[in-house]
């Protein structure tokens, strides 16, 4: 259930260097041309992964709509070439000034489609690499470059389809169309109705949820359970605090209707729109006409409102699993404290996996154990092994 979230620390970057950040975001040209291109991408924690090729060498990527611009982990910047455009100073979580690097990407090749001088802002993104644990990442690739040229997101097949000739990426008639009203630079925004409320959320493939808003207010008129703990990560790292969660029974994405759909609301949150969304659809995004085009490739399923009274979740830095998470208000297992490490999940030792074993059990044998009503626990507390059965809490 945790949530990765790559873009807002570098939106927040980006807005706050300059009052002419405009120039920035849309500074860059694409030097091919006539080019139609199927990328394969690897779909690692429900985010994107492109691999690019800067200065000969390749680099790992989030494919990231959410991101204004690119950016990239600090260790980068010894190693590519860039023309620096501005250092800034930005608040960091510890509310200290960090010191960052605003540069200029001379050429960016995503399987030989050059991407010319776009803006990239670096920042030591370990916290977000060390959450994403199984896979390699080096940075995001921005908004600024995915602007230059024409997309198709193919989540089923797994490959991204670009072109600078629109007419060469096939939709169906019967697809969804958003009006995208995406302006000139910066990120896309589509409105979703809950309780009667136009909400503008961002579209973000950089977010690996479905959908997430910050009104607070609206969970007084709706059935919800909330949890604490840790939340996900972001460009800084883990995240921890409150979530609530709530089943909408009717509400709409723009003009499209949708029904029993589960919405995170998490106080001072951005509203986002992610891949666990977007993925049942192929995704085109037509910048000439303005609109994002869905076509589904498999049918939306009606969520539930039902977790775990504790959650284990994987720490990939110490390649082990703990209790992260748990429902706020439940009375049981009140004595386990978050933290707490898991030796055995039912009749899975997961007590010394290793970073690459806990990787493949997280995606796999996980993914069946978490669809049942509850499972069985043994977890090492103030150095004792000790047996619990956790059941899942459905909404009251």
């Amino acid at each position: 259930m945790k949530k990765l979230k790559t873009s807002l620390f570098a939106l927040t970057v980006i807005l706050l260097f300059s009052c002419s950040t405009s120039k920035y975001k849309m500074q860059g040209t694409v030097e091919s041309q006539n080019f139609f291109k199927e990328i394969p991408f690897q779909l690692v924690s429900n985010l994107i992964i492109v691999t690019v090729e800067i200065d000969s060498k390749n680099y790992n990527l989030i494919f990231d709509t959410g991101a204004e611009v690119h950016f990239l982990d600090h260790s980068l910047a010894s190693q590519i070439n860039f023309k620096s455009i501005k250092k800034v100073k930005v608040n960091s979580t510890t509310s200290s000034k960090r010191g960052q690097q605003i540069g200029s990407i001379p050429k960016i090749s995503l399987d030989g489609i050059e991407f010319n001088n776009t803006a990239a802002v670096f920042l030591d993104l370990s916290g977000l690499i060390n959450a994403l644990g199984c896979f390699p990442i080096h940075g995001v690739l921005g908004n600024n470059l995915i602007r230059k040229s024409n997309w198709q997101i193919d989540y089923q097949n797994q490959v991204i389809r670009v072109t600078d000739d629109f007419s060469k990426l096939k939709t169906s008639k019967d697809a969804h169309r958003l009006k995208m009203n995406a302006g000139k630079s910066g990120n896309i925004y589509f409105d979703i109705k809950i309780a009667g409320e136009n909400i503008k959320s961002t579209f973000d493939t950089g977010f690996t949820g479905k959908f997430q808003v910050s009104k607070m207010e609206l969970l007084a008129e709706l059935k919800h359970q909330t949890v604490e703990g840790v939340l996900g990560a972001d460009a800084l790292g883990i995240t921890t605090g409150e979530e609530s969660y709530a089943l909408i029974e009717n509400f709409q994405l723009e003009d499209m209707p949708l029904l029993n759909q589960r919405v995170s609301f998490e106080s001072g949150a951005s509203s986002l729109i992610g891949n666990k969304f977007w993925s049942n659809f192929t995704l085109t995004i037509d910048w000439k006409n303005d609109v994002l085009i869905l076509d589904p490739i498999k049918t939306l399923i009606d969520d539930e409102l039902s977790f775990f009274e504790i959650m284990p979740s994987p720490n990939y830095e110490e390649a082990i699993i703990k209790i992260q998470r748990r429902i706020k208000g439940s009375k049981n297992h009140l004595d386990v404290p978050l933290g707490t490490k898991v030796l055995k999940i039912d009749t899975h030792d997961v007590s010394n996996l290793g970073k690459t074993k806990l990787c493949d059990f997280w995606k796999t044998e996980w993914e069946e154990i978490k669809k049942q009503n509850s499972i069985k626990l043994l977890i090492l507390q103030d150095n004792i092994e000790r047996e619990i059965t956790v059941n899942k809490f459905p909404s009251s």
